[in-house]
C-alpha cells in the first residue's frame, strides 16, 4: 500500500484548516483535520498516530473527500434511514382502536397480547418486548386503578362531602388555637392487603398510594398524597375514596386545615 495519499485540491491546506478549526460537529471536524493534515503531505502512518483511527480508515476518507468533496467529510450517519417500523401507518391506527376495547379473551391488555395482535397483522413471530415498546408509542401507560370499596353509598358519600367541610369549620371556630386534622381511616385484617392490578391507560391522573399495615390495633390505612396545585397550599389527607372525597378535602385545604 503507498504510504502517501494524493488529496485532490477542492480546498487548499490553508481553506482545510480554516474549517478544520471552525466547525462544531466533532465528526466533521476530526474528517476535515484528516484530510488536512494529507494535503500537507504527512504519512498516511503519521496521520493514523495522531487522530487515532486505523490506516484502512484514512485512506475511506481521504478517497471519498477526492471523489465527492468536502461535503462529505460530515457526518452521514443523519442519511440512514434505520430499521423498518413492524406496523404501518395504517396498522397502527388499527391498534389505536382495538386497544380502545378489551381483548378477544375478555382480560386485560399485556405486551405480550399485543404482540400477538402484531404478529396477525404482520404475519412474523413478534417479540412481547415489542408489544410493550408499542403500547407506550401509542401513549399507554400502566396505572393502578383507585381502590374502591364494593360496599359504599354513593348517596352517603355525596352527603358526606356536603356536611364534612362546615362540621370542619364549626370544630375550627369552637377551637381557634387548635390545628384541625382530617383523617379517614379503613379497618382491616392485619396482612390482608388489597390486590389490585396495573392496568394500561393513557395519561395518569391518580395520585400515588402506600399501604401501611399496624400491628397495634389491627388497622390497615391508605396514605394519599395530594396533586400539587393542592400540595402546595399545605393539604395532607388519608383516605380511602380519595377521588370521591376530592372536593370536599379541596375545600377544606382553603380553610387551612392539614
Amino acid at each position: 500500500m503507498p504510504k502517501y495519499v494524493h488529496v485532490v485540491a477542492h480546498l487548499t491546506p490553508d481553506e482545510l484548516e480554516q474549517r478544520y478549526r471552525k466547525v462544531d460537529d466533532p465528526v466533521e471536524r476530526s474528517h476535515l483535520q484528516i484530510v488536512w493534515l494529507l494535503a500537507r503531505g504527512k504519512r498516511v502512518r503519521e496521520v493514523a498516530e495522531v487522530m487515532g483511527y486505523c490506516a484502512n480508515w484514512i485512506r475511506i476518507v481521504a478517497r471519498r473527500y477526492n471523489q465527492h468533496g468536502p461535503a462529505v467529510l460530515a457526518d452521514q450517519r443523519q442519511h440512514n434511514k434505520g430499521a423498518p417500523s413492524l406496523l404501518t401507518g395504517e396498522h397502527q391506527q388499527q391498534l389505536q382502536r382495538v386497544l380502545e376495547q378489551a381483548p378477544a379473551d375478555g382480560g386485560l391488555w399485556t405486551g405480550p397480547k399485543v404482540a400477538q395482535w402484531m404478529g396477525g397483522r404482520t404475519g412474523r413471530t413478534i417479540h412481547p418486548q415489542r408489544g410493550w415498546e408499542y403500547l407506550k408509542r401509542l401513549g399507554f401507560s400502566l396505572q393502578v386503578p383507585r381502590p374502591r370499596h364494593h360496599k359504599a353509598d354513593p348517596v352517603q358519600q355525596e352527603l358526606f362531602k356536603r356536611e364534612l367541610p362546615e362540621q370542619v369549620r364549626q370544630i375550627q371556630h369552637a377551637h381557634p388555637h387548635a390545628q384541625v386534622e382530617v383523617w379517614a381511616m379503613d379497618e382491616h385484617r392485619v396482612g390482608l392487603k388489597p390486590v389490585i392490578r396495573r392496568v394500561w391507560a393513557r395519561h395518569p391522573a391518580i395520585a400515588r398510594s402506600f399501604v401501611c399495615n399496624n400491628a397495634m390495633n389491627g388497622s390497615t390505612c391508605m396514605d394519599f398524597f395530594i396533586p400539587k396545585q393542592e400540595r402546595a397550599n399545605g393539604c395532607w389527607c388519608r383516605s380511602r375514596e380519595y377521588r370521591g372525597l376530592q372536593p370536599c378535602f379541596s375545600a377544606l385545604c382553603a380553610g387551612g386545615c392539614r
